[in-house]
């Protein structure tokens, strides 16, 4: 949490044989939606990829909460695609103490 995905995300439109469709086009940028829980989207970018002809989605970060499964949710126009993403806990930031010694009371005899 609070640190981007080490990864990008491709986007490409597929026919109904699963075959790579050549009807992305660079404002297909302009319609991308990223939504997912606690997601940080101060740091996302959607950008056109020339070289695959493709959407990229990259900085993909997440605010706060637990360690374990995050759905993303990515809609175009009508199309919506959704993965699940595994966050896992980052390098330590503080130490906390859960328990200590019991409390030492005084006795008088």
């Amino acid at each position: 949490m609070g640190e981007l995905l080490p990864g990008d995300i491709h986007l490409q439109l597929l026919d109904q044989y699963g075959n790579v469709t050549q009807k992305m086009t660079p404002e297909c940028v302009e319609h991308v939606k990223v939504k997912g829980e606690d997601l940080d989207s101060s740091s996302l970018s959607v950008s056109w990829q020339e070289s695959s002809q493709d959407v990229v989605v990259t900085g993909v970060r997440f605010r706060s909460g637990r360690p374990g499964p995050r759905e993303l949710t990515f809609n175009l126009r009508t199309f919506v695609e959704q993965v699940k993403v595994m966050v896992t806990a980052g390098p330590p930031t503080k130490l906390q103490l859960l328990s200590g010694p019991p409390q030492v009371t005084g006795h008088l005899n």
